[in-house]
């Protein structure tokens, strides 16, 4: 299973108008998981974008946003704690399926 994760630096860009070439490239594929840092806000954003682009209600909301568990993480490690449970969740419901 491959695991995409977008990883875009508020403080060097701007979300609202950049959307990674990988993100892009991922939503053509038959990717397992993937996911995207930021807001709920940040992630209407994007889909707002992704749908300007051409991309369907189905293929965007393959975009786990905001990435991770809902646990209130505050600090990075409680952040990948999250992330990392929710891919696990992911991945032990991909497996029940087949």
């Amino acid at each position: 299973m491959q695991i995409i994760i977008e990883f875009v630096s508020t403080k060097l860009f701007d979300i609202s108008i950049v959307l990674s070439p990988a993100l892009i490239f991922t939503l053509k594929e038959n990717i397992g998981y993937i996911g995207s840092l930021g807001s709920k806000k940040t992630h209407q954003k994007r889909y707002d974008r992704l749908s300007s682009l051409g991309f369907n209600e189905n293929e965007i909301n393959k975009i786990h946003a905001p990435i991770g568990l809902d646990i209130k993480a505050k600090t990075p490690a409680e952040i990948a704690v999250s992330v990392m449970a929710e891919i696990i969740s992911f991945r032990r419901k991909a497996h029940e399926k087949s």
